[in-house]
């Protein structure tokens, strides 16, 4: 790796051999570029004020004192509760060195309420470095105080409307994580329930995302949003058979905000912000890819109510390919595959065959019918699925994502047959997430 601050001088020597009637004449040039490698920012703090507080405080986060010649700085802010893999994207589009009065998620009390704080800043070239610190965010006492104060906050929302870009994310963020408390005690019999404000929040989020413009940031924060909002982890047991219809409009709300998402990021223009390899030449990055993916495995978890309507499981099949398709930009050149993991879903997008050791293995193998170059299958090991934390293999989403419409192949477990691709899914847990 090049050493920052240090200058470099690449030299390229070529020779180009001529055969005139007189003999062979070789021909040499050579061509160098100098530069000077970029520094990162330095020398700077992050503090959170007050460092312990109630879920419902507001607090103060400032990154200060840090250096750069390659001005200006920009500042990025994140919240994430210890034990969650969701993050909260604070100041998606007003990249300020202070963020005042803000909420942050909830701290788990198996965590002793300790929310992670990230400050990445960066010059006008790209380059960041990173500060974390620790507050205490300690949560609601009981179900009835989560359910309430969720239930305030989206009313508030509603009231001030969608104008204010960073407020909207950062106040779902809050309500998901309330209701993500409510395991912890009996739910009220009167008022709206977990799984009500769950919907209602999804909402706002679909509004919210037709209504924004977008950037890679937003896009960061829309999909955080939308994996945090469908999750059943820790959601108060409801029962199944009165909020069936609820739990449906869920699914299908998340599936219509991903498809929305996808829409946006698909038109949007890349910049120099997307020229990272995480962002594969798009305006969507691994990290929101990864927080959709998971969205989509939210929605299996969903139950018997969603897995059982062959709908859903065509939407997310849809939606899983059209996730790799607009992250495909510099994939398609790529000599690794893609893997993103979530607990239902191993989404996979490959042009060559590729095997990893004793993981997975993907062949290739393209189909005359098609003029496009991919097909594949894609092959788990017990390990690979063990290391998941896969209880059962029938009950575990997984397949591949291509860019063309025909080129899919199911797998099956051990020496089981494989169906034929004429065959018809009638058994979602099967369905390839590349139909």
């Amino acid at each position: 790796s090049l050493i920052e601050g240090q200058p470099y001088t690449l030299q390229l020597a070529a020779e180009f051999q001529v055969a005139p009637s007189s003999g062979v004449i070789s021909v040499p040039a050579t061509a160098q570029v100098s530069f000077l490698v970029n520094e990162r920012p330095r020398s700077g703090s992050f503090v959170v004020v007050p460092e312990q507080g109630q879920f419902d405080e507001r607090f103060l986060l400032t990154a200060s004192g840090w250096e750069d010649p390659d001005l200006p700085l920009t500042y990025e802010f994140r919240a994430r509760a210890y034990g969650r893999s969701e993050s909260t994207f604070l100041n998606p589009t007003l990249p300020l060195n202070t963020i005042k009065d803000v909420l942050l998620p909830a701290g788990l009390g198996s965590q002793a309420s300790r929310v992670e704080l990230t400050a990445t800043i960066f010059d006008s070239l790209g380059a960041s470095s990173t500060s974390q610190i620790n507050a205490t965010v300690v949560g609601p006492e009981n179900a009835s105080v989560a359910i309430e104060s969720a239930g305030q906050t989206l009313d508030e929302l509603e009231e001030r409307g969608l104008g204010s870009v960073d407020d909207v994310y950062v106040s779902l963020g809050f309500v998901a994580g309330l209701l993500r408390s409510t395991d912890t005690g009996e739910i009220p019999a009167a008022g709206a329930t977990p799984r009500e404000l769950q919907l209602r929040g999804l909402g706002i989020l679909a509004d919210a995302v037709e209504q924004h413009f977008v950037s890679p940031q937003l896009l960061d924060s829309q999909t955080t949003t939308a994996e945090a909002l469908s999750t059943s982890e820790g959601v108060g047991a409801s029962n199944a058979s009165s909020e069936t219809n609820v739990i449906l409009q869920i699914a299908q709300t998340t599936l219509n905000v991903a498809d929305a998402i996808l829409v946006n990021a698909a038109a949007t223009s890349t910049t120099t912000v997307t020229d990272d390899a995480s962002y594969g030449g798009s305006s969507l990055g691994r990290p929101p890819a990864e927080a959709l993916t998971r969205a989509f495995s939210n929605v299996l978890d969903l139950g018997d109510a969603v897995t059982n309507t062959s709908a859903v499981a065509q939407d997310i099949g849809r939606a899983s390919q059209e996730l790799q398709r607009v992250r495909s930009a510099s994939l398609l050149v790529g000599q690794e595959a893609e893997v993103l993991v979530a607990k239902r879903i191993i989404n996979v997008f490959s042009l060559v065959n590729f095997l990893a050791a004793e993981d997975y293995s993907i062949e290739v193998d393209p189909p005359a019918s098609s003029s496009h170059e991919l097909r594949a299958q894609l092959n788990l090991s017990d390990s690979f699925l063990i290391g998941l934390g896969v209880d059962r293999f029938e009950d575990f989403l997984y397949g591949l994502i291509s860019a063309d419409d025909q080129a899919y192949s199911q797998t099956v477990k051990g020496e089981e047959s494989q169906q034929d691709e004429s065959t018809e899914l009638t058994e979602t847990r099967n369905l390839v997430t590349g139909v």
